[in-house]
Parts: structure tokens; C-alpha cells; sequence
């Protein structure tokens, strides 16, 4: 997942979006582009219906995605996301780092940090 085998605090990182997506009434569907073979993409994707996967998220999963842009941290969002839902959103820095590593490992977003060589 992680090139460098560096330390580092995932609170501190800031996310950036990798992928397309839709929003419709709020709701963040993500756009999974179903080919990356080279070959695929140019000779078979021309010729299907839906080139890509929707991945719909849900209301907390579509705030997250609303709150990156690569200028704030994993830990801002966190907060924001705390101050959002109120007290029933138990351990906002955990479900959201588990989440956006998730959405690392997919590819649909990276960290600046990362993208710099860091």
C-alpha cells in the first residue's frame, strides 16, 4: 500500500480525491473505472454500456468525501465530522482513518504527502 516503510501519523496526512464521482441530493456515488488494462480500455470499453462501478456512499461516508481537498488533515476531518453528527459518533478518528485507507487501497484517493515523495 505505502512505498516507504516510513513512520508517520495518518491523522496528520491530507487526503485528495483520485476519482470521479456523482453526488445526487447529498449522496456521494463513487465512479470505479471497471478497466485499467490499457488494452481493455481502448478496445472493450468503447463498446459497453457502463465503463465504470457505482459505489454509493453512505451519509457519513459522503461527508467525508465532501471534506477532502487535500488541504485538510484526516484529524480536521474528524473533528469536523464529530461537530457534524454530534455525540452519537463514537471514535470519529478511527472509523474515519479506517475509511480512508480503505479508499487508498482502491485508488480513489491518495495523500499529498505521499504524492510529494515524502
Amino acid at each position: 500500500m505505502f512505498k516507504k516503510k516510513e513512520n508517520f501519523n495518518l491523522l496528520e496526512l491530507h487526503p485528495f480525491k483520485n476519482s470521479n464521482y456523482e453526488e445526487n441530493d447529498g449522496i456521494i456515488e463513487l465512479l470505479i473505472p471497471k478497466f485499467t488494462n490499457k488494452f481493455l480500455v481502448k478496445y472493450l470499453v468503447p463498446k459497453i454500456k457502463r465503463k465504470d462501478f457505482k459505489v454509493k456512499l453512505d451519509d457519513v461516508g459522503s461527508a467525508v468525501w465532501n471534506l477532502i481537498d487535500g488541504n485538510n488533515s484526516v484529524a480536521e476531518i474528524a473533528v469536523k465530522l464529530k461537530a457534524k453528527f454530534g455525540p452519537d459518533f463514537i471514535q470519529p478518528e478511527e472509523r474515519v482513518s479506517k475509511f480512508l485507507l480503505e479508499l487508498h487501497k482502491g485508488n480513489v484517493i491518495n495523500f499529498k504527502e505521499f504524492k510529494k515523495g515524502v
